[in-house]
């Protein structure tokens, strides 16, 4: 357990795409980093970040609640800003812990499958637009 910083970052380079990390350092002097390399053709701006007591269950958790906008292979998702920060601060606040067994019953997937999937996909769809709106209207992130 290593407690440190989770990012959002945005390029100009890349517009509609933020990539959400960890670091232990500074996560402005990352940012530094990352726009510093030779490839980078925009420098990497903040969206958000947060101080989290377990860096790397916090970006696991984080990645897990974007797969469906991750693209493939890499840290970047394709989401607006606002959303990003969303994420960040409820990880944050939730104080992930790495869980050593899965929390869910193994048949949870396949009842996914099995019953119209395309209603269980809308219903997960709008149930994760609903939670976004909550942190929206209770904690006050505004875009």
């Amino acid at each position: 357990m290593t407690a440190g910083w989770l990012y959002a970052l945005t390029t100009s380079s890349l517009p509609g795409v933020i990539k959400i990390g960890r670091t232990t350092r500074d996560p402005v002097t990352r940012a530094r980093e990352l726009g510093g390399y030779s490839g980078a053709t925009a420098d990497y701006v903040l969206v958000a970040h947060a101080a989290v007591p377990d860096a790397v269950a916090c970006e696991t958790q984080a990645h897990r609640m974007l797969r469906h906008c991750r693209r493939k292979g890499t840290e970047l998702f394709d989401i607006t800003p606002a959303r990003a920060r969303a994420v960040i601060f409820a990880v944050a606040r939730s104080g992930a812990r790495p869980a050593r067994h899965s929390p869910r019953p193994r048949s949870f997937g396949r009842r996914l499958t099995r019953r119209k999937p395309r209603i269980a996909y809308r219903k997960l769809c709008a149930a994760g637009l609903l939670g976004v709106a909550l942190l929206y209207f209770v904690f006050g992130f505004h875009p």
